[in-house]
């Protein structure tokens, strides 16, 4: 824990700097929401949900999650409590975990106190744009509807590197959001599950 706080006090100067580059970069997009009944546009603060989108499109969700009722499932270590510094995820909004086996449970405990969740939804190990259904038997349990949120971006470039690839869109360009409202209260089959993943749109 010591070691942990040295190295936050060393990276600080540095945080905030790109910070202030990442806030700029995303600043540029030009935003597109296709429908506006559900986040991430518009955060409807009565709504509990499970908001699922693709690993390598978390980048473009990060800005409308800073909600005060929204939790964003994130890694208990140094690197992805770094990474989530410099995209300026507050404190408030994590829902941060360090065994993957207690994250079902973590996020029941918070669908009980009215948080809504922000998840991937192939995440955090993949494979690329699988659904993972054990969140949809969690959603069905709670009774809390599953939004699929899709990102579209005009221009972009991925890491090939990475299991998600994830996509880095070009500066000023176009992103296209939509959501779709799922309410799992029948039989979780094969037909529900590609239904969500075409929501979520390609990986």
């Amino acid at each position: 824990m010591k070691s942990s706080k040295i190295a936050d006090f060393l990276f600080a100067p540095w945080v905030f700097c790109l910070r202030i580059i990442f806030a700029a970069y995303l600043k540029s997009m030009r935003v597109r929401e296709v429908n506006p009944l559900f986040p991430p546009l518009v955060y409807c603060e009565k709504q509990t949900a499970i908001y699922l989108f693709g690993h390598a499109k978390n980048l473009f969700l990060i800005p409308y999650s800073r909600q005060p009722r929204f939790r964003f499932l994130t890694a208990k270590n140094f690197r992805h409590r770094l990474l989530q510094n410099i995209a300026g995820i507050a404190d408030l909004n994590k829902l941060p975990y360090s065994v993957p086996e207690f994250v079902p449970l973590q996020i029941r405990d918070a669908l009980a106190q009215g948080l809504s969740i922000g998840i991937p939804a192939d995440g955090p190990y993949g494979p690329a744009g699988k659904l993972k259904t054990w969140i949809l038997h969690l959603a069905q349990q709670t009774g809390v509807p599953v939004i699929a949120l899709q990102v579209v971006i005009a221009r972009s470039s991925r890491i090939p590197w990475r299991w998600d690839k994830l996509e880095i869109a070009w500066p000023l360009t176009l992103i296209t959001l939509s959501a779709a409202s799922f309410a799992i209260d029948a039989e979780i089959d094969h037909a529900l599950i590609k239904k969500i993943e075409h929501a979520l749109g390609p990986c």
